[in-house]
């Protein structure tokens, strides 16, 4: 009665082997279904776009050269104060002199690597844009050198400037002593206001050249005595003035008006005389 129960015992546990089975192995099938993909890992630095560039500048200071996947990148001082980055040929960056130089840009439509390409070399995509091909800087240059203290400088022969011609004004006659044949003292004309006797000597013209409308012969040089002294004026006879007095070759006096009737009577002489 043994054995048979050993073959009973033996088949109770294949069924329940047989039973467990199919259960680990659709555990497992769950397991993989539900286990889920690792995430695609980007690069960041991929991604980011160029900064935008902006309307073309032909004249500014350029602030920065900097070559980049595409071209080389310009940044540019215009005269508004702005900054704006334009794109220009890469040969452009290798004149680093050109960096804090006001220059004068020259752009070409040329095609360039498209900004679609993130810089990725084997992309053949391709975008036209206006480049800079041409950067001329106008920068007033520097005073040369000068010469070693050693070495005399070069003589150089002036330049004559030419002058702009400009109306030699006609200097006022000097009224010169008028030849006397008789005494300085002449006619008697009366006291001056100083007390002193005032004698007339007569009159002349020193118009030399001067056309006859020029208003020297409207004016006679007029010698007269008062005290000690010999006058030599010029009348003005519209206004019975003393233009100019003059004593001992010095002129003492301009515009002077008769302070008496002596030499009031002087000038109305000289200008009746003159006119007569």
């Amino acid at each position: 009665m043994a054995k048979p129960y050993l073959v009973w015992a033996a088949i109770a546990l294949s069924v329940t082997l047989a039973a467990c089975n199919p259960q680990t192995a659709q555990t497992d099938g769950e397991n993989s279904t539900s286990s889920p993909s690792p995430e695609t890992v980007t690069d960041p630095s991929a991604t980011v776009s160029p900064a935008p560039l902006q309307a073309k500048v032909e004249l500014g200071t350029i602030q920065s050269l900097q070559s980049g996947d595409r071209a080389c990148y310009v940044e540019v001082l215009g005269a508004s104060g702005s900054i704006s980055k334009q794109l220009a040929g890469f040969e452009i960056c290798e004149n680093t002199d050109l960096v804090g130089q006001p220059a004068r840009l020259f752009y070409e439509p040329q095609s360039i690597q498209a900004a679609s390409c993130q810089g990725n070399p084997e992309c053949r995509d391709r975008e036209t844009v206006l480049l800079i091909v041409r950067a001329e800087s106008t920068a007033t240059p520097a005073p040369a050198a000068q010469a070693s203290a050693t070495q005399p400088p070069a003589t150089q022969t002036p330049v004559p400037v030419a002058q702009t011609p400009t109306a030699t004004p006609i200097p006022t006659p000097v009224p010169t002593p008028i030849p006397q044949a008789r005494a300085p003292r002449g006619d008697y004309m009366g006291i001056a206001a100083t007390g002193e006797d005032v004698y007339y000597n007569g009159i002349a013209f020193q118009c030399g050249d001067l056309p006859p409308n020029d208003r020297c012969w409207s004016r006679p040089n007029v010698s007269y005595t008062i005290g000690n002294d010999e006058v030599f004026g010029i009348v003005d006879c519209q206004q019975m003035v003393l233009t100019e007095a003059w004593v001992g070759g010095e002129l003492v006096a301009e515009n002077l008006s008769p302070q008496s009737e002596a030499i009031a009577s002087v000038l109305s002489l000289a200008c009746y005389e003159a006119f007569d």
